[in-house]
């Protein structure tokens, strides 16, 4: 059980810490995922590309929604393309 509320309590530290020290594409996305849902889409915007870079589709597409949501139309063409191209099919055709 004090494993658990460990977890709950340190969950984004640890992601962040992975994304930025082991370079974990899916950690950076997990990351981007909850900033996004406070609302800070700048820093979620960041940790998206920083998945995107590394060839993780989810974060291109990730990135490419939260884009196309704020009017960046070249941002979420680009992102969206290179997570259709990584073979994130839901990607393809939304540019």
């Amino acid at each position: 059980m004090f494993l658990i509320i460990l977890y709950l309590w340190f969950k984004e530290d640890m992601y962040v810490w992975l994304c930025e020290h082991e370079e974990a594409t899916a950690a950076c996305t997990i990351v981007g995922m909850i900033n996004e849902r406070q609302r800070y889409y700048d820093s979620a915007d960041s940790y998206y590309e920083k998945a995107c870079k590394h060839d993780y589709a989810l974060g291109c597409f990730k990135r490419g929604l939260l884009a196309k949501e704020r009017k960046q139309m070249d941002v979420a063409k680009e992102s969206l393309q290179r997570a259709c191209h990584l073979g994130h099919k839901q990607a393809c055709g939304l540019f």
